[in-house]
C-alpha cells in the first residue's frame, strides 16, 4: 500500500492531494508543453488550483476529461501560451474561474457542453483569441461573467438558450465582434449587463422573449449595430443616461417589437426638449418686444 502523500511533483508539474483527488497547484518554470495526466498514484486530477500556472512559460496544454474546474487566474498572464487542448463532448469540466486566462496569447479555446458558469475576467485581454467554439444545443452554460471577453478579438459567438445572465462589460471593447447568435425565442436570457457589448462590431442582435433587463450603455458606441429584434414583452432600460446607446438609435434601421416603444419615448423627450426651446425664445422675443414699447 502507497504511503500518502499531500504534495506530488510529476514531470515538473505540481499537485496538491485533497481526499485522493489531485489539483494542480504549480509548475516549474522551465516547462513550455504540459500534458496533465487523468490519473495519478490511482487518483484522479480533478482541478487546476488558483494561479498554478500564473506567469508561466508554457505555450501549450492538454487539459484531461478528469478536469472539472479551473481556478481563478489558473493562466493569468502566461503570455507564451497560445494552445489548449479540451475535449468539449467528453470533458467534465464545469466551471471556468475568474480571470482564469486573462492576458495570454490563446488562439482559440473550445468550451466544454458541461461548463456552467464563465468566471468575471476569465477570457480578458486575450489579444490572439478569435474563436470561441460553444455547442449552442447541448451546452449547460448560464452565466458569462463581467467583462468575460473584455478586449479580446473574437469574430463570433453563440450564446446557448441555457444562459440567463451575460454580465457587465462581457463583451465590451471586442472590436472584432460582429455576430451573436441568440435564438430570441427559446433562449432563457434574462439579464444583459451594463456596457455588455460597447464598443463591439456587431451587425444586429436577438433580444429574447425572457429579457427583462438591459443595462447603462449596454450597446454603447456599436456603430456596426443596424438591425435590433425584440422579442421581450418587459425589460429595464435606462434611457435617461446621457451615454446610453439608445439615444444613438438614429443608426439602427431595422426594429422590430418593444423597442418601438423606447424610441418612441425617446422621441418624445426629444420633442419637448424642442417645444421647451421654442417656448423660451417666445418669450425672450415677447418680452424685448414689452421693454421696447415701454420705452
Amino acid at each position: 500500500m502507497e504511503s500518502f502523500q499531500e504534495n506530488i511533483n510529476k514531470d515538473g508539474i505540481n499537485y496538491y492531494n485533497n481526499n485522493n483527488q489531485l489539483e494542480v497547484s504549480g509548475v516549474d518554470k522551465n516547462l513550455t508543453n504540459i500534458i496533465i495526466p487523468e490519473k495519478i498514484n490511482g487518483m484522479y486530477v480533478t482541478s487546476i488550483g488558483e494561479y498554478a500556472f500564473e506567469e508561466s512559460n508554457i505555450t501549450s496544454i492538454n487539459i484531461p476529461n478528469s478536469i472539472t474546474s479551473i481556478g481563478n487566474g489558473a493562466f493569468y498572464y502566461t503570455e507564451s501560451l497560445k494552445t489548449i487542448n479540451i475535449n468539449s463532448k467528453k470533458s467534465n469540466l464545469k466551471n471556468i474561474g475568474d480571470n482564469a486566462f486573462t492576458e495570454s496569447n490563446i488562439t482559440s479555446i473550445n468550451i466544454p457542453d458541461g461548463v456552467t458558469s464563465i468566471g468575471k475576467g476569465a477570457f480578458a485581454g486575450t489579444k490572439s483569441l478569435k474563436t470561441i467554439n460553444i455547442n449552442s444545443k447541448k451546452s449547460k452554460l448560464k452565466n458569462i461573467g463581467n467583462n468575460a471577453f473584455n478586449s479580446s478579438n473574437i469574430t463570433s459567438i453563440n450564446i446557448p438558450d441555457t444562459v440567463t445572465s451575460i454580465g457587465q462589460g462581457a463583451f465590451y471593447y471586442t472590436e472584432s465582434l460582429k455576430t451573436i447568435n441568440i435564438n430570441p425565442k427559446t433562449s432563457k436570457l434574462k439579464n444583459i449587463g451594463a456596457e455588455a457589448f460597447s464598443d463591439s462590431n456587431i451587425t444586429s442582435i436577438n433580444i429574447p422573449n425572457n429579457v427583462t433587463s438591459i443595462g447603462n450603455d449596454a450597446f454603447y458606441r456599436t456603430d456596426s449595430l443596424k438591425t435590433i429584434n425584440s422579442y421581450s414583452k418587459f425589460f429595464k432600460i435606462d434611457f435617461l443616461s446621457k451615454y446610453n446607446n439608445f439615444f444613438e438609435s438614429w443608426k439602427i434601421e431595422k426594429k422590430t417589437g418593444n423597442l418601438d416603444v423606447y424610441k418612441k419615448s425617446i422621441n418624445l423627450y426629444i420633442y419637448l426638449i424642442i417645444l421647451i426651446v421654442v417656448l423660451i425664445v417666445l418669450l425672450t422675443i415677447v418680452n424685448e418686444i414689452y421693454i421696447f414699447l415701454k420705452l
